[in-house]
């Protein structure tokens, strides 16, 4: 767990530089970013089932993987 802190805080101190550029350039907020998280969250619980297009591509993945194996 002691890792797992030690990485977020890396990661936290190499990368706000540029979330705050990011912010400038886009003329975003805190606000704004924490709204994404709270609508990727509704999106996902609203969520039934995997959109077809997606089950679709996993399986002609998969299936290019076994025609590679064989």
């Amino acid at each position: 767990m002691l890792n797992n802190y030690n990485q977020a805080v890396k990661i936290i101190k190499d990368f706000t530089p540029e979330v705050e550029e990011f912010k400038l350039r886009l003329n975003l907020t805190n606000a704004d970013i924490g709204g994404w998280v709270c609508t990727e969250q509704k999106f996902l619980e609203e969520l039934k089932e995997e959109p077809q297009e997606c089950v679709l591509a996993s399986a002609y993945v998969d299936a290019l993987i076994q025609w590679c194996k064989a």
